[in-house]
């Protein structure tokens, strides 16, 4: 699977991961966001 981080605002693709857990830091980091999971 893949984890992709959206932009609130824009709905902008903006990072992606490979695991849910990296995805969960990342998304932690931007402080706010969409996670999307395909």
């Amino acid at each position: 699977m893949m984890y992709y981080i959206r932009d609130m605002e824009t709905g902008e693709i903006v990072d992606k991961a490979e695991t849910l857990e990296e995805a969960l830091e990342k998304l932690k980091e931007r402080g706010s966001g969409i996670l999307e999971i395909i």
